[in-house]
């Protein structure tokens, strides 16, 4: 049908009684578009079809033409009084209401009866009234003809809308105001509508500034709609010049650093499949900061005719990749490393299972890391020891007491015995790793193997055990008391000689330290001794009175990096007899010298008379006891005494010893072939004549005495009456006496021996007298220094 035509018979259809018609029925009646129905409708118009009018509040009416007149002020007026959307009224020239319409009724509250005739000022709030708001609109219309403006109005029940006013002012045709049409429409729901939609849209806005990702909407053909900062600062783009772009216009590239082509990137993919792309990663070229990657998603927006934009979001991961990478390589690392280390490494999880098992832990128990994670089928035949080797309980392995605590575990050391016997040693530490919410995730033990060094340990062990218990034999058969003492001074041992002189009994001072147990040493030279024998790791020998036990001790420290081995032993006897020897050696020097002076005054008197000859073996004498008395004070006073050997043959020195103290009746017998030995001539003859001085006291005068060679010596016997066994070994010590002489020849015999570095014992002779033998004795020609 022809449009024209159509249009025809709709006006037709709904102006045949000659009412007005709106252009939203007429749209309705024809079936179009709000805006082809005004379009047809002015056509209409220009034929003189139909004739329009606009209303104040801008709407526009229709009507038929024809014969009969459509357009009275009565028919406008019964229009507009049936209005229910507007609050449409009249006001005099004065402002003072003079018609009112239904949809005054109902926006205002107020009935016809109640307003007309009431100044319009009324409507507005007491604010504005006061401000002559009212009074300035209606000049305003008078004096432009029309104004509009929108603000708050006051309904009958006191409540506030937001209203739109639009004031007319109305002229006659002689140019006289004739008063103004007033149009009032509630805004209150579409203001809020607006603001909810300003708010939301200022959100959206914020929204897309503040995420830390760029967003970007672009239209069908890859240009952009908008661009967030991110976008546009990221991506160097000028905001102002964000139309000149197309997401086509990027260059991006892949991992190898190859550019993307156009068809593989995200807007070729959701342009062609409707589908969206999520983390597509590239690499973007930024001026100034090089390559950047980039991680987009991209979602299309459908309106139902198809995709019409496109929305990206665009965040730069950077950072992160590196991180990734970082972390990938440190991973393989760490693999390469768990591989490759020489200890045992395996990983559990909070429920225990075994998740990794490396290569030296696979190789420790000869099981493959499937079968430690599924458990072999002799599982239940391998067994934990801890290091004593007692089975370990249900919960105590160190894993499982990570598991249980959460607390590491160092170092500890525990064996796995396989089902075929063998045992294995390892020291194991177990740690814990947590999880983000605090929570054990897994627990990461290492296992060393030690059992090469377990078996060595106790074969040490073994072996100390047996070192001590001979060390503790041999110090138990040590004459002298001994202890040792460990680096902080405690006792680790003493012997059985020791403890008759500390104060307590060994096994009471053991692991007690020193200064405790004797605490009064402290203030004694022992203090200073034992400390600077262990500060500088030198041997040290002291004596020492010690009052608590009346006696006197010899002490030698012998000092380690680990402490302190001392020897000791009373040497109370020893003292007495030095003492009593310096007092008989005075007494003995002074009762010789002086008639050794009156020797001496006669020799002289005799040298001057011309009789040398006959005192010269009287001088030899003198001299000889001047040096015996030299060297018996030097003895007595405990100094070393002056020694001079030389080759002697023992023969000749046995006769003229012999010859000082023989009697009448005495004999003497010497061995054939007696040796020439390294001595000191004087200390021998001493020596001698001390022997052969007892033989006569104790053997009487008609003893028979015999003296003859040893292997590393000679020996001196007699006849006589012998020595008790039970009293040889104090024969030889300072003034014992068991008859008429002094107590000191043997003592002086022994002094005499010893200072040559030769020992002396006394034993019975064939003939049940007296035995004493000399040895260590040195052969002479050999020029050796005696010790």
């Amino acid at each position: 049908m022809n449009p024209e035509h159509a249009a025809r018979e709709a006006v037709d259809r709904i102006g045949d009684g000659g009412e007005p018609f709106s252009t939203r029925e007429f749209a309705t009646e024809l079936g179009c578009r709000p805006d082809a129905a005004v379009t047809n409708l002015e056509a209409l118009a220009e034929r003189g079809v139909v004739k329009g009018k606009e209303l104040p509040s801008g709407n526009r009416v229709w009507w038929r033409d024809g014969d009969r007149e459509r357009n009275d002020d009565s028919q406008f007026h019964s229009l507009v009084e049936e209005v229910e959307e507007y609050a449409i009224f009249m006001l005099d020239p004065d402002g003072y209401i003079a018609t009112w319409n239904k949809g005054a009724e109902k926006i205002k509250g107020y009935t016809a009866e109640e307003v007309i005739g009431e100044h319009f000022s009324k409507f507005y709030t007491e604010a504005d009234a006061e401000a002559g708001v009212p009074e300035h609109h209606r000049e305003i219309a008078a004096e432009r003809g029309r104004t509009e403006y929108e603000g708050y109005r006051v309904r009958k029940d006191g409540t506030r809308f937001w209203a739109n006013v639009v004031i007319t002012a109305l002229w006659t045709d002689d140019g006289e105001l004739r008063g103004f049409t007033k149009v009032t429409r509630d805004m209150t729901e579409r203001r809020a509508t607006k603001q909810r939609l300003k708010e939301e849209r200022d959100l959206i806005e914020q929204a897309l500034e503040t995420v830390p990702v760029g967003i970007a909407v672009v239209r069908s053909d890859g240009t952009f709609v908008r661009a967030n900062s991110r976008v546009t600062d990221r991506l160097g783009i000028e905001e102002s010049k964000l139309d000149r772009y197309t997401v086509q216009s990027w260059d991006l590239y892949d991992e190898d650093d190859e550019s993307i082509p156009p068809d593989d990137r995200p807007f070729a993919r959701v342009a062609e499949t409707g589908d969206p792309v999520v983390d597509f990663r590239c690499q973007f070229h930024l001026e100034g900061e090089g390559r950047r990657w980039l991680s987009m998603n991209v979602a299309p927006i459908d309106d139902g005719d198809g995709i019409d934009r496109l929305v990206y979001a665009i965040d730069d991961i950077t950072e992160q990749k590196e991180r990734t990478d970082q972390l990938l390589r440190e991973r393989n690392q760490t693999e390469r490393l768990l591989e490759t280390s020489p200890v045992g490494i395996y990983v559990q999880d909070a429920d225990g299972e075994i998740l990794l098992a490396n290569r030296r832990a696979q190789e420790l128990l000869g099981l493959s890391e499937e079968e430690l994670r599924e458990k072999s089928d002799d599982a239940d035949e391998w067994r934990t020891l801890d290091a004593d080797g007692e089975p370990l309980a249900d919960g105590e392995s160190p894993a499982a007491r990570v598991h249980a605590t959460g607390e590491t575990v160092y170092d500890e050391e525990i064996a796995i015995e396989k089902p075929d016997g063998e045992r294995l040693w390892l020291s194991i530490s177990a740690g814990p790793v947590y999880g983000p919410d605090g929570e054990l995730e897994r627990v990461i033990s290492t296992g060393e193997d030690i059992t090469d060094l377990k078996q060595r340990e106790h074969e040490l062990e073994r072996r100390r055990s047996e070192l001590e218990t001979e060390l503790s034999e041999i110090l138990g058969r040590v004459s002298d008391a001994f202890f040792a003492l460990d680096d902080d001074w405690r006792f680790t041992h003493v012997n059985d000689r020791a403890e008759d002189i500390l104060p307590e009994s060994g096994e009471a001072v053991l692991e007690r330290r020193f200064w405790d147990v004797l605490p009064t040493a402290t203030e004694t030279v022992m203090w200073e001794e034992f400390h600077a024998a262990m500060d500088t790791q030198e041997p040290t020998n002291f004596e020492l009175n010690d009052e608590r036990l009346g006696i006197w001790i010899e002490m030698n420290a012998y000092p380690s990096e680990t402490g302190l081995s001392v020897y000791f032993h009373d040497i109370t006897d020893r003292k007495e007899r030095e003492r009593r020897l310096e007092q008989f050696a005075s007494i003995v020097s002074h009762d010789l010298r002086n008639p050794l002076s009156i020797a001496q005054m006669y020799l002289a008197e005799a040298e001057m008379n011309g009789r040398e000859s006959d005192f010269e073996e009287v001088k030899r004498a003198h001299e000889r006891m001047e040096r015996i008395i030299r060297n018996l004070l030097r003895m007595a006073q405990n100094k070393e005494t002056a020694i001079e050997p030389n080759d002697v043959p023992l023969s000749s020195v046995v006769e003229r010893a012999w010859n000082h103290v023989k009697t009448f009746d005495a004999t003497l017998s010497v061995e054939d072939a007696m040796p020439t030995v390294l001595a000191d001539e004087d200390r021998l003859r001493t020596v001698f004549e001390n022997l052969f001085r007892n033989a006569v006291e104790h053997g009487g005068e008609d003893v028979a005495v015999l003296v003859g060679a040893l292997s590393d010596g000679f020996f001196v016997e007699d006849d006589g009456t012998g020595i008790p066994p039970d009293e040889r070994s104090e024969v030889f010590d300072y003034g014992h006496t068991s008859g008429n002489g002094t107590g000191y020849g043997l003592t002086i015999v022994t002094e005499c021996v010893e200072d040559h570095g030769w020992e002396i014992d006394v034993t019975e002779s064939s003939s049940g007298g007296a035995r004493f033998e000399i040895r260590g004795v040195t052969e002479g020609s050999t020029r050796t220094r005696p010790r």
